[in-house]
């Protein structure tokens, strides 16, 4: 089943420029995105890591790229 936002989900997504939404995917989702993500070079190099409040490193990787 598709995922739809919420009218207050989008209107804090219009607030704060993201929206966090816990649990939308499950353990094995995640493990398949992981492994999809690290298997492509041409993604990973342009990985940034911003460190976080607490000190721990955030891999962000974002692009309009859709193939």
């Amino acid at each position: 089943m598709a995922y739809a936002a919420t009218d207050a989900q989008v209107k804090q997504f219009q607030e704060d420029g993201f929206l966090l939404i816990p649990d939308l995917y499950n353990t094995e989702e995640m493990q398949l995105l992981l492994q999809v993500a690290k298997s492509d070079m041409g993604k990973t190099e342009n990985v940034r890591g911003p460190v976080d409040t607490e000190g721990r490193l955030s891999k962000l990787w974002l692009t309009s790229d859709t193939d």
